[in-house]
C-alpha cells in the first residue's frame, strides 16, 4: 500500500507533493530534505519527532495534505543545526541542506573529490563542485570554464533552426 498511491503523474512522492520525501523550512530560516522512501525511515522519522500517530497517515490519500502541514510547523520549531544534531543516528533519512560553501566543505564532498580549482582570466581563480561519476577509464575533466549570463543564447537558439526574424525579436542586443 505505502508505494502503490504515488503513480499518478506529476503527483508523486519524488516531487514534493508528500510528507515523506520534501524540503522543510527551520526555525533559523535554513532548510532539511527529507528522503523517507521507504517505511522504515518514515517509522524512525515519526518515532524521532515523537510522532508515531503520523506513521499509518501516510497511508491514507486523505491525511497527505494534513500530514504535510504538521512536518512544517514541527520543522519551524527547531534550527538546521538542532534538528541535524537530534536526528543524529537515528536512520531517518534528513539530512540539512547545505549552502554552496558549507556543501564545498562538507566532509564527504571532500572524500569524492568533488571540489575543482577553476582559473578565469576574467574572474580569477574560484571553486565549484567536479564530477560525482568516477571512471577510471574515462574519468571527467573540465573542458571549458561556465558560461557567463547569456553568452551562449545566440548558438542555442540557432541550434534549434530560429529564422533571422525569430533571432531578432528574441535578442536584445547592445
Amino acid at each position: 500500500m505505502f508505494r502503490q498511491r504515488f503513480r499518478c503523474r506529476n503527483i508523486n512522492w519524488l516531487t514534493g507533493a508528500y510528507a515523506n520525501y520534501n524540503i522543510y523550512e527551520t526555525r533559523d530560516g535554513r532548510y532539511v530534505s527529507v528522503g523517507c522512501l521507504e517505511k522504515k525511515f518514515w517509522s524512525n522519522l515519526c518515532l524521532a519527532l515523537d510522532r508515531a500517530d503520523l506513521i499509518d497517515a501516510l497511508d491514507d490519500e486523505s491525511q497527505h495534505e494534513r500530514v504535510k502541514d504538521e512536518l512544517t510547523e514541527i520543522f519551524r520549531t527547531k534550527t538546521m543545526q538542532e534538528w541535524t544534531a537530534c536526528l543524529e543516528g537515528k536512520d531517518t533519512c534528513v539530512t540539512p541542506v547545505l549552502n554552496f560553501d558549507e556543501a564545498l566543505a562538507a566532509e564527504q564532498t571532500r572524500a569524492n573529490a568533488m571540489v575543482l580549482t577553476v582559473e578565469d582570466e576574467e574572474i580569477g581563480t574560484y571553486k565549484q563542485l567536479g564530477f560525482a561519476m568516477k571512471m577510471s577509464a574515462t574519468p571527467g575533466t573540465l573542458q571549458k570554464r561556465a558560461p557567463r549570463l547569456g553568452e551562449d543564447t545566440e548558438a542555442v537558439l540557432r541550434s534549434c533552426g530560429l529564422s533571422e526574424a525569430e533571432l531578432d525579436r528574441l535578442l536584445v542586443k547592445e
